[in-house]
């Protein structure tokens, strides 16, 4: 049986490797941009990131954030509710 301070270390673990990933992303997205413009951007291009935020999106559904939510309002209600974690 997993202890819940085991269960902690892994979810941790899990968490930083997850903001890893994005950090990756981030920077494969930038070359992406940079090779299609270098190349011309197409419709393909557009392709890429389209389908690119769709999993995204299904990735930040999975956590808590579902098709009607309106993204500028949610961004700024996260924003707010870590700065109120930060502070306390």
């Amino acid at each position: 049986m997993i202890k819940k301070n085991e269960a902690r270390t892994a979810y941790d673990a899990s968490a930083e490797d997850c903001k890893n990933l994005l950090g990756m992303l981030k920077c494969t997205i930038e070359n992406h941009s940079y090779e299609s413009r270098m190349e011309g951007v197409h419709w393909g291009h557009v392709g890429d990131m389209n389908h690119l935020r769709q999993l995204l999106m299904e990735a930040q559904m999975s956590l808590n954030l579902d098709a009607d939510t309106d993204e500028d309002g949610y961004m700024k209600d996260l924003a707010a509710e870590l700065k109120t974690k930060r502070n306390a």
